[in-house]
């Protein structure tokens, strides 16, 4: 079972299946695919020896799952697919039902690693405040998945950290907004999750450019809880060559150069890409 222990080495277990709806981007009906049950996402791989990524379902996008000797299938909040209504993924499988138990284990092994050393809901909505310049709400509650929510961890005492009554300020400047997320990380940790959010954050700041940017992704490869969805994060840059070029740098960091080598300049689609032709039935 994949483990940020056994990172970049057992990337989880994996199954055979068949997309049987909706029709997604890059991912035909009825053809064989790999459901691979990684650490912090499902990730649907060709079925073949490169076992390329073809699309990545977040577990915080996952609203509920379930199966039978037949079927895998989940269902996951409708703007993670360019959807405006949930969406449900059904894969034809013998495994259903091992697929649902292992991908319960994954979210709970997830789930225990965030409570011990990644960086918590109420500290991230912190830190996105301190970032933008907007200050967050005491009840403001973080969109997640329910497995997910269940065993994260706050402060505790329901107060907002850092809050005062004092009117929001202007985003920070580059560098500021560069030392804010490496402090931030000095004793804990991102999930790629809190990493792609940061990413976005960064794109939209106007004192960093490309450079700064591209530059940002090292400090999120070293902070991360688990590199083996970073494929994430990077997909985040629009532009083919600058993937190709992050990737690079991140290979010669020395960091988890083993989960480095699953990096692709290839744009994944996270989320699936729900074909919006198609009708989609609700179950």
């Amino acid at each position: 079972m994949a483990s940020r222990e056994a990172q970049g080495q057992d990337l989880g277990m994996e199954y055979e299946v068949t997309l049987l709806k909706p029709k997604l981007k890059d991912v035909n009906l009825n053809d064989k695919y790999i459901l691979r049950v990684g650490y912090e996402a499902l990730v649907l791989l060709k079925n073949d020896e490169t076992k390329s990524p073809v699309t990545y379902f977040k577990y915080q996008d996952i609203i509920s799952w379930g199966s039978t000797n037949k079927f895998f299938t989940f269902k996951v909040f409708g703007n993670a697919m360019q959807h405006h209504l949930p969406v449900s993924i059904i894969f034809g499988t013998p495994k259903g039902s091992e697929i649902e138990k292992i991908t319960l284990k994954s979210v709970h092994s997830l789930m225990a690693d965030m409570d011990r050393i990644a960086v918590t809901k109420t500290d991230f909505k912190m830190l996105r405040g301190i970032l933008t310049g907007e200050k967050p709400e005491v009840d403001e509650v973080v969109t997640s998945s329910p497995s997910i929510d269940k065993g994260s961890s706050g402060s505790g005492d329901g107060k907002d950290l850092g809050a005062d009554e004092s009117e929001p300020s202007l985003p920070l400047t580059g560098e500021e907004f560069l030392n804010t997320v490496d402090q931030f990380a000095l004793s804990r940790s991102y999930t790629v999750f809190q990493a792609v959010q940061l990413m976005e954050l960064a794109m939209a700041n106007p004192s960093l450019d490309s450079f700064d940017r591209m530059n940002f992704t090292l400090t999120l490869w070293k902070s991360t809880l688990n590199h083996d969805s970073f494929q994430l994060v990077l997909n985040v840059f629009d532009a083919e060559e600058d993937r190709e070029n992050i990737i690079a740098r991140i290979k010669d960091c020395n960091i988890g150069r083993v989960s480095a080598n699953l990096l692709s300049p290839k744009c994944t689609v996270a989320g699936g890409g729900i074909d919006r032709g198609t009708p989609v039935k609700l179950k």
